[in-house]
This record gives structure tokens, sequence and C-alpha cells, in this order.
């Protein structure tokens, strides 16, 4: 019996000592020390060493078979550590391993972010088949999570008609948490059509992200005044003047109920507003709107403020060569001051600043400014 007793004793202590050799090094990781000491390494510039205590946790968590949210985390840190270093392919290895971990443990609708991430990764080493791709995956989550009938077509309804879609987040905890976020994930693919003139996917997308923050919000929300700004974008570059007035109009009486007059994301909603005015030949309403932004700007950012520049170049589009050319000197004075002489942001100032002296015979300042902006652009 002693035998056996002292034989099971060794054998208890031999299974213990096993156990605390394997459980050890579990206790002693510091995962989150880890991971803040290389964020700060990385913030501070120092990418290399940053880099190798990601990997180190990478390789550890690997070694002991912990495929979790933080070994997840530690791709995407990664791939944002290689994206910044400009190594885009990198980049796009890590971060597809993390979207897989996590999509596996937590599901589809916590990579939507990552996945947009990705797309844009792959855009930037011109794989824009694969970026639309998975853009188009995205729009087709969304809409599949807000359960819309197929007789319903997003793209051709206008604001009233979305709202009416019978869509009730409360049923849809997933849709109910995300729409938001997801509207400005959507908001960017439609802006990325738009660039391409996808005209039609990209109205497809404001029109969805337009959905989601009308069913998110009490009907009274700044994500709305962004949604109808894009659209009345949209429009007006298309041609469809009546309907981008529409939308820049709600855009910036909304902006103007919840930020009052004097914010400038209301006064920059104004210009559009007026902007679409004019290109539908309401010269005059046009102008009187640009005056009444102008005068606000002036009164709340000064006479030495960027904004106000933006919007004399915008005046010196509706009005006579005189006041044009008031407005043009007194703007690149403004963006002077503020960037510098040789800014790539004066060029369009001076262009047309030249191109109003041309008309007025002063031929030798106009071929100055034009000399000057083309040194700018390298010409």
């Amino acid at each position: 019996m002693k035998k056996i007793a002292s034989y099971n004793l060794a054998k208890n202590i031999s299974v213990l000592y096993c156990l605390a050799v394997f459980i050890q090094p579990v206790l002693a990781y510091d995962y989150e020390s880890e991971l803040k000491t290389a964020s700060e390494l990385l913030s501070s510039g120092q990418w290399n060493k940053s880099k190798q205590i990601y990997n180190d946790i990478i390789n550890y968590k690997i070694k002991q078979h912990r495929y979790d949210l933080e070994l997840a985390q530690a791709y995407t840190k990664l791939s944002d550590l290689e994206k910044i270093r400009g190594n885009f392919p990198k980049s796009i290895y890590y971060l597809q391993n993390a979207i897989y971990l996590k999509q596996k443990i937590s599901g589809p609708a916590s990579v939507i972010n990552q996945i947009s991430a990705l797309s844009d990764l792959f855009n930037n080493i011109g794989q824009s088949e694969y970026s639309s791709n998975l853009n188009q995956k995205i729009v087709g989550y969304v809409i599949k999570q807000l359960r819309l009938s197929d007789n319903i077509n997003v793209q051709t309804l206008d604001c009233e008609a979305l709202n009416n879609i019978p869509v009730n987040l409360g049923s849809n905890p997933v849709l109910k948490e995300n729409s938001l976020e997801w509207a400005s994930i959507v908001d960017k693919i439609g802006d990325y059509n738009r660039s391409k003139h996808n005209f039609n996917d990209c109205l497809k997308c404001y029109n969805l992200s337009l959905l989601l923050r009308l069913k998110a919000t009490s009907g009274k929300h700044l994500a709305l005044s962004q949604s109808f700004d894009k659209l009345g974008q949209l429009h007006l570059e298309t041609g469809n003047y009546k309907l981008a007035k529409t939308y820049y109009f709600k855009s910036y009486e909304m902006s103007k109920s919840i930020l009052g007059s004097n914010r400038i994301e209301t006064i920059n909603r104004g210009i559009n507003l007026a902007k679409s005015y004019i290109a539908s030949k309401d010269n005059k309403q046009g102008s009187n709107l640009l005056l009444d932004q102008y005068n606000i700007c002036k009164n709340a950012y000064g006479l030495n403020s960027v904004y106000l520049a933006n919007i004399e170049y915008e005046l010196a589009q509706t009005c006579d060569s005189t006041k044009a050319k008031d407005y043009l000197s007194h703007a690149i004075n403004v963006l002077e001051k503020n960037f510098g002489p040789s800014n790539a942001k004066l060029v369009p100032y001076l262009d047309l600043y030249g191109q109003i002296l041309s008309k007025t015979n002063e031929n030798d300042k106009a071929n100055k400014l034009i000399a000057r902006s083309k040194s700018i652009q390298g010409l």
C-alpha cells in the first residue's frame, strides 16, 4: 500500500509539474501590456521594434493554438503598420488573416469595416476588380440585412419612397447596432463608384446609405444632411439639376436647423445649393445665396479665413470683372499667408484670375499669373 501511495503521489506531482510548465508561459505573457508597448513604438516611428512585438504576439498565439480575437487584432495592427510603410501586398496579407479569424469567431457583421479597408488596399495596388468585388459583397450583405423584398429597387427610389420602406431595426439587432457605421462605409463605396463614373452604382449606394440613416434616426440628424449632400453632388454632376437642388436644399436646411447658420458645415451646404441654382441658370438666386454665405462666413470666421477665400472663388465666377478681381486678389493673398506662395491650392485661383484679366485686356498681368500657375504645377 505504501508503494502504491508513493507511486500515486509521484505521479500526481509529475502531472502538476507538467501542467505548471504548460500554464506558466500562458499566465506570464501579458498581451495587453505588449500590445500597448507596440502601439507606443508605432506612434513614435519605431516601426521595426513595433513589428517585432506584433510578430512575437502572433507566434506565441499560434504556438499555443489560440486562434482568438487577440490574434486577429495583432494581424490587423501589422496590416496597419505595413500600410503606413507603403508595403501594400504585406498589408493585404495580414488583413486577410485578420478578417478570416474575426469573421469565423464573430460573424460577417464584425468585419465590414475591415473588408472596406481591404478594398482600399487592393485599389492602392491597381487591383480595381478585386476592390469592386469586395465593395459589391459589402453592399449585398447590407441589403440582405435590410431584408428588402426582391421587387424593391433601391436605386430608383426618392427620399419619401425610401422612408416608407417597412424596415424594423428593432427586429434586427445586428442592423440596429451597425446601421449608421455601415451607412458611412456604403457612402465611401458610392464615392469610389462616382470617381469611376459608375453613376448607377453610385446612386444605389447613396440611396442605400440614406435608407440606413432614415431608419436609424428620428428624421433630424446630421448624418441625413450628409446623405442629402452626396445625392445633390451626384445629381449635379450628372446634370439632373432639379434633383440636385432638391437634395441640396434638404441638406442645407437640416444642417441649419441642427448646427445653426454660422457653422462652416452649414455654410458649405449653402454654397453647394447656390452652385446648383447657378448650374440650372438661376444665377440671381445662386448669387444672392453665395453672398449670404459670404457675409455669414466673414462675420463668423473673419476676413483672413480660408473658408472665406473659397467663397470668393465661387463669387468671382458670378459677378462683373471688377468685383471678381477684388475677390480673387483677396483670396490669393489669404491662401498665400496660410499655405505659402507655391501651394497647389493656389492653381485654380491663379488660372481664373488670369482668364478674367485676359478678358479685360490686361495681358501682361494675366500671363504672369498663368506662368506662376504652371510653375506650381511643374509644367
